[in-house]
């Protein structure tokens, strides 16, 4: 009789320890997902501020221009970390235009140089790059 009662302490024994390990476990995967939420927030509250940092640098006025800049660096940082869906190519080739018209520059000239202003991904992303850097 004594085997079972060891063996029934041992079990229960095991049985306390998994259970404190799989509340931990618990808690630290609740703590990891409030941690990578807080850096992603982190991420675009960074890339806000140098965004707006670059555009008041240049003097800008018009919050149209600093919306855009400030969503092409967000797009800007997710083509960073992967391919752009269709919609947020869209976004690009909007925000790029219209920082465009706002700056007072001829959008109807590229288009024809390009095609009909189909443009790839590269010249795209040349084109994000050139107003940021504006």
């Amino acid at each position: 009789m004594k085997d079972t009662k060891d063996i029934q302490a041992y079990s229960d024994a095991q049985t306390k320890v998994i259970t404190a390990q799989s509340k931990k476990i618990s808690e630290l995967e609740n703590k990891l997902v409030l941690a990578e939420s807080k850096l992603v927030q982190l991420e675009k509250s960074s890339i806000v501020s140098s965004s707006l940092n670059k555009d008041q640098s240049q003097g800008s006025n018009s919050d149209g221009e600093t919306i855009c800049l400030i969503q092409l660096a967000l797009l800007r940082s997710t083509a960073m970390n992967g391919e752009l869906t269709l919609e947020e190519t869209k976004k690009v080739e909007i925000y790029v235009k219209t920082l465009q018209i706002i700056r007072g520059k001829d959008t109807e000239g590229k288009k024809q140089q390009n095609g009909g202003g189909k443009l790839t991904t590269e010249e795209l992303m040349k084109l994000v790059d050139e107003e940021m850097k504006q």
